[in-house]
C-alpha cells in the first residue's frame, strides 16, 4: 500500500509538472505566432498553418495533413471569428493528436438532383435526420425516436408471436407474417430516407448503422421468402 501511494503521488506530481510545462509552452507559442487585432492578440489562419507545418517537422508530434489543417482550425475557432483567441489556441495540442477521417456528409442528391434535394419533402426528411445536437453522442433525431417506437412495437409483436408458437396456436400465423413484413418494409424505408439525406461514407462511419443495414436487409429478405 505504501509503495502504491508513493507511486501515485509521484505520478500525480509528474502530471502536474507536465501540464505546467505544456501550458507554459503554449503561452510562449501563442505570443510568437499571434498578432494584435483591435487591442487583442489572436492567431490568424495563415499563421496557424505555418505553426502546424513547423510542428510536422518534429518526430515526436503526429503529422497533420495539409488538407486537414483548415478543419482543425475551424474546430478550434469556437466563435467562428476567423482567428484563434488565447483560450481557443490552448486546445491546439489536443486537437492535432486526433486522426481525422473526412467524408462527404450529405447525399449525392445534393449535387446530382439539387431540385429534389431542396424540395419541401426533402426539407422535412433532412430535419428528421439531422435535427439533433451534433456534440451530444446520446442525442436522438426525430427519425431515431420514430424508429425506436417502431422497434418497441416490433418487439411486442415478436413476444406475442413467440407466445402463440409455444402454445401451438396457429390461428394468427398469417397475420403475424403480414405484420413482420410491414415492419421489414418500415426498416427499409428508414434506410432509404437516410440514403436520401446522407452520403454512404457518412452512413458507414457508424458501426451501429452498418449493423442496422445488415439486419434490415436480412429481415426484409427473410420476410419476402414467405411470398416466394
Amino acid at each position: 500500500a505504501m509503495i502504491f501511494e508513493k507511486y501515485a503521488e509521484s505520478f500525480k506530481n509528474e502530471m502536474k509538472k507536465f501540464q505546467k510545462n505544456q501550458t507554459g509552452s503554449l503561452h510562449k507559442a501563442f505570443r510568437l505566432v499571434s498578432t494584435p487585432v483591435e487591442g487583442e492578440r489572436v492567431v490568424k489562419e495563415e499563421d496557424f498553418f505555418e505553426l502546424i507545418r513547423a510542428l510536422n517537422m518534429s518526430a515526436s508530434m503526429q503529422t497533420l495533413d495539409e488538407g486537414h489543417m483548415k478543419y482543425v482550425f475551424r474546430a478550434l475557432d469556437d466563435d467562428e471569428g476567423g482567428s484563434l483567441e488565447k483560450e481557443e489556441f490552448e486546445c491546439v495540442i489536443d486537437a492535432i493528436q486526433f486522426t481525422f477521417w473526412i467524408t462527404p456528409k450529405y447525399s449525392s442528391l445534393e449535387s446530382k438532383l439539387p431540385g429534389v434535394y431542396k424540395s419541401p419533402t426533402m426539407k422535412v426528411l433532412k430535419e428528421w435526420v439531422w435535427d439533433k445536437d451534433p456534440y451530444d453522442e446520446n442525442a436522438s433525431s426525430k427519425l431515431d425516436i420514430i424508429m425506436n417506437v417502431i422497434l418497441l412495437l416490433n418487439t411486442v409483436v415478436v413476444v406475442a408471436e413467440s407466445y402463440y408458437d409455444m402454445q401451438h396456436i396457429s390461428t394468427y400465423t398469417s397475420m403475424f407474417t403480414l405484420v413482420e413484413t410491414i415492419f421489414g418494409l418500415l426498416y427499409v424505408v428508414e434506410f432509404v430516407i437516410l440514403m436520401m439525406c446522407m452520403s454512404w461514407a457518412e452512413y458507414t462511419s457508424s458501426t451501429s448503422r452498418i449493423f442496422d443495414c445488415f439486419t434490415t436487409w436480412l429481415l426484409f429478405c427473410v420476410s419476402m421468402l414467405y411470398y416466394v
